[in-house]
């Protein structure tokens, strides 16, 4: 899922972290170290200590940022654990995701499972929109928690449906299961006849948990 990372979300992880982390955050956000105003790609259910720098840094690998300015390990999972948090609360994660402090090990529920029941409920009920549109003369299929600014961004030819529903990840999913042989490899776009067209609409209105 994508996730829209502007400066209002780097205020709410500051809220999280510890002053220390927190004037590290606003200093790199100005020197641009750390990225703002883009979309944000995370799987969803789990991630592994180290993603901050490959997706919120210019830097993709080998610790180089952390390193070069001497955060300690467990200041990185502060920041890490804090961000996922802000994620799951504001952005739709999944709270079910799972971070791994050592590689694929010591892996642990971002949001303790057994606990604070009406944050849950408050997530469980969370809903995002499904949208089918045309750029040209190829079709996508997407999601987003934002769609004004979602389509700001892609600027459509023509809006073909709009659903929003509580189950609209698990949704995309299934409609691009359904019209894979027909999915352009490695994008969100498709090339569809007419009738193809009409059916992916009658998936999405009858899938749609409103």
């Amino acid at each position: 899922m994508e996730f829209f990372i502007d400066r209002k979300f780097w205020n709410s992880v500051k809220k999280k972290v510890s002053p220390k982390a927190v004037n590290f955050i606003t200093k790199h956000l100005k020197q641009g170290h750390i990225k703002t105003d883009f979309d944000l790609s995370l799987p969803n259910t789990r991630i592994c200590n180290g993603f901050f720098e490959k997706k919120f840094t210019p830097y993709s690998c080998g610790g180089i940022f952390f390193k070069h300015y001497k955060v300690k390990d467990f200041e990185v999972i502060e920041i890490e654990l804090a961000t996922l948090k802000v994620l799951i609360e504001q952005k739709g994660l999944s709270e079910k995701i799972k971070y791994c402090k050592k590689g694929n090990s010591d892996c642990d529920f971002v949001v303790e499972q057994d606990e604070n029941q009406e944050f849950k409920k408050n997530v469980y009920e969370r809903k995002g929109f499904v949208y089918f549109i045309r750029n040209e003369e190829i079709f996508k299929i997407g999601i987003t928690d934002n769609l004004l600014r979602r389509f700001n961004q892609l600027k459509p030819d023509e809006v073909l449906n709009v659903v929003r529903c509580s189950n609209y990840e698990s949704l995309e999913k299934e409609l691009h299961k359904k019209f894979k042989e027909y999915r352009i490899p490695q994008t969100e776009y498709f090339r569809l006849s007419k009738n193809q067209i009409e059916k992916v609409n009658i998936e999405m209105t009858e899938g749609a948990n409103f």
